[in-house]
């Protein structure tokens, strides 16, 4: 399966021991993020660093070894916007439409809009469970 990693979860999949690593090591989980991620991860750095407990070029190394990051196009990042409260989530909005993806997040304010499926990490186990 394949989803759109929001912010949130990348910084939980920067922590070893955390529920998303967990996932991702007993189900073949694809995960995609924007480039823009980047950027958000890069603000949070000496957080992120306290939390994993090495630097920030070794998280980002470890995030790139399960995530893919890719670039979005402004106007779908634009066309996304219309569809949030909160711009700063349009970039997960707009890579999830265009590759017709659902969106791992523990944002709430995401599952307002209707035109991809929003899982947390709670309905994210339960929905892997019944896969099995």
């Amino acid at each position: 399966m394949k989803f759109v990693a929001d912010a949130n979860v990348l910084f939980t999949l920067a922590k070893p021991d955390s529920a998303s690593n967990a996932i991702l090591a007993s189900h073949k989980l694809k995960l995609i993020a924007p480039e823009y991620a980047l950027a958000e991860l890069r603000k949070y750095g000496n957080e992120l660093e306290k939390a994993a407990g090495k630097n920030f070029d070794s998280i980002i190394e470890d995030l790139n070894k399960k995530v893919i990051f890719s670039a979005i196009s402004e106007n779908k990042v634009k066309e996304a916007k219309r569809y949030l409260p909160d711009p700063k989530d349009a970039d997960y909005l707009a890579i999830a439409i265009e590759n017709n993806l659902p969106i791992w997040s523990n944002d709430r304010h995401l599952k307002g809009q209707k035109l991809v499926e929003v899982f947390n990490t709670k309905e994210l186990i339960a929905l892997l469970g019944e896969r099995k």
